[in-house]
C-alpha cells in the first residue's frame, strides 16, 4: 500500500511538470489559435454583449426552433466560454488546483488497476494505454463532434490527455506492480 502511495505521489507531480511543460514551454500548440484584428476591440465588444461570464453557445438555444435554425445555417456560430471580471494572467491558484486535479486523475487510474487487478507492468500499461484511448475518443472527440471544436485546437487536447494517461499508467506500474516483471 505505501508504494501506491509513494507512487500517486511522485505521478502527480511527474504528470503535474508534464503538464507545465506541454502547455507553458511548448509553443507549438498556440499555433492552432487565431488572433482577432483588435483584441481590445474585441473585448469592449464582449463585454457588450455578454452579460455574465460562463459559457455562451451562439445562436442560443432560447431563440425559436426556426430562429435558432436560420441563425445557425446563416452563421456564425460560437461557443464561448467568458471571464467578464478578467483574471490575472499567471494565476499561482490555477496551479494549485491543476495539482489538486492531477491528484485525483492518478489517485482514480490507482483505483482503476486496483479493480482490474494489474499486477504485471504490461497490464498498467496496456490498462492505461486502452483507458486513455477511451477517455480521448468520447472527451475530445465529442468536443470535435458535438460542440464544434476546431480539430487544430482540439487534437492538442488529444494528444496531452493521451499521453498524461500514458505517462501516469506507466510511472504507476513502476510503483504497483506485485510480480517480479520487465518493462515491456
Amino acid at each position: 500500500m505505501s508504494r501506491t502511495i509513494v507512487g500517486v505521489i511522485t505521478t502527480t507531480f511527474v504528470i503535474f511538470i508534464y503538464g507545465f511543460l506541454f502547455w507553458q514551454v511548448n509553443a507549438l500548440p498556440y499555433e492552432a489559435l487565431q488572433q482577432t484584428s483588435d483584441d481590445v476591440a474585441a473585448q469592449t465588444m464582449l463585454k457588450e454583449h455578454f452579460p455574465r461570464s460562463g459559457s455562451y453557445y451562439i445562436p442560443g438555444r432560447q431563440n425559436s426552433e426556426a430562429d435558432f435554425i436560420k441563425l445557425a445555417e446563416q452563421g456564425p456560430v460560437g461557443f464561448v466560454h467568458i471571464d467578464i471580471d478578467g483574471k490575472p494572467a499567471f494565476d499561482p491558484a490555477v496551479m494549485i488546483r491543476g495539482l489538486v486535479l492531477n491528484f485525483l486523475f492518478v489517485s482514480l487510474l490507482a483505483g482503476l488497476f486496483k479493480i482490474t487487478r494489474a499486477t504485471e507492468f504490461r497490464d498498467f500499461a496496456r490498462t492505461s494505454l486502452v483507458a486513455g484511448a477511451a477517455a480521448v475518443l468520447l472527451i475530445d472527440g465529442g468536443n470535435i463532434v458535438w460542440w464544434s471544436a476546431p480539430i487544430n485546437w482540439q487534437i492538442w487536447f488529444s494528444i496531452y490527455h493521451f499521453t498524461t494517461f500514458v505517462i501516469a499508467g506507466h510511472l504507476l506500474g513502476i510503483f504497483m506492480k506485485t510480480k517480479a516483471s520487465t518493462i515491456g
